[in-house]
C-alpha cells in the first residue's frame, strides 16, 4: 500500500469537513486548504497552495500570531484562538453579510518521525451556537425582569392588603 506523500494527499479525507482545514508549512506556506475555507473566504485552493498564508491574510504574520504558532513548527503544544480573543482567524462572512465567530485550534503534526513539524489548523465555525447563547442570555434577562416585576406587584398588593386590613380594623 503506498504511504501519502504531501499532507495534502495525507488529509485528503477532510476535504469536505464542516470545519476550516489548512496546514502551514515551517515557512508559513500553504500546503493544504480544504474546501471549507474555499467557500468562506472566496480563495480557491489553487490561488492559496504554495503561497505563504500571510499574503492573502496579513494578520496572522503578526507577533499575535506568530509568537503562538512558532513552537508549532517544533512540536509544540496546540494553540487555542477563542472567539472571545480572536474575533475571526480567517475573516469570512455568513451568507447575510454578519462576521462568523470562530473557534480555533492550531496543532502540530508530522507524517512520521523523519518529516518536518506542519501546523494543521481547525476552525470550526460556531456562529449559531454563539447566535443561540445570545438569544439565551437575552431570553434570560427578560425572564428575570419579568420575575423582578412580579414580585414587586405581589409585594404591592401584600402591602395594599395589609393598608386594606388596618383601614377596617380601625
Amino acid at each position: 500500500m503506498n504511504q501519502p506523500n504531501t499532507p495534502h494527499e495525507l488529509l485528503g479525507v477532510f476535504d469536505h469537513f464542516p470545519q476550516g482545514i489548512f496546514v502551514l508549512q515551517r515557512d508559513w506556506t500553504v500546503c493544504f486548504w480544504n474546501q471549507c475555507p474555499e467557500e468562506w473566504s472566496g480563495i480557491s485552493r489553487q490561488t492559496i497552495l504554495g503561497n505563504a498564508i500571510g499574503t492573502h491574510f496579513p494578520h496572522l504574520a503578526t507577533p499575535k500570531y506568530t509568537s503562538r504558532l512558532d513552537p508549532l513548527f517544533q512540536g509544540g503544544p496546540p494553540a487555542v484562538f477563542s472567539s472571545q480573543f480572536h474575533p475571526q482567524f480567517l475573516p469570512c462572512t455568513l451568507p447575510k453579510g454578519q462576521p462568523r465567530v470562530q473557534h480555533t485550534i492550531a496543532k502540530a503534526f508530522r507524517h512520521n518521525p523523519d518529516q518536518p513539524w506542519h501546523t494543521l489548523i481547525i476552525i470550526q465555525d460556531i456562529s449559531d451556537l454563539h447566535r443561540q447563547i445570545c438569544e439565551s442570555r437575552q431570553l434570560r434577562q427578560q425572564t428575570l425582569a419579568e420575575m423582578a416585576a412580579r414580585q414587586d406587584a405581589q409585594d404591592a398588593l401584600k402591602e395594599s392588603e395589609i393598608r386594606l386590613q388596618l383601614v377596617q380594623d380601625v
